[in-house]
């Protein structure tokens, strides 16, 4: 499921274009990657934002969500 309104904020305040210095702070869990995918953090709510790769894979702290999405596989 991915969110389709630029507007969605997750109920715990993550919304896309947050940086990922923030959601970091307010998810307190690290960037995963899924190869092939990109990066993502999972979010206490169920939601995961999902950040675009960066120069050589690594990705800045002022990097922003691309887009919010829960799974239902995780």
């Amino acid at each position: 499921i991915k969110s389709i309104d630029h507007k969605f904020i997750s109920s715990c305040g993550i919304k896309e274009g947050d940086s990922l210095e923030k959601v970091k702070k307010i998810s307190n869990n690290e960037l995963k990657h899924m190869l092939g995918w990109g990066y993502y953090i999972p979010l206490s709510n169920g939601w995961f934002a999902k950040f675009s790769s960066g120069k050589d894979g690594k990705i800045p702290l002022n990097s922003k969500v691309d887009w919010l999405f829960k799974s239902v596989y995780h």
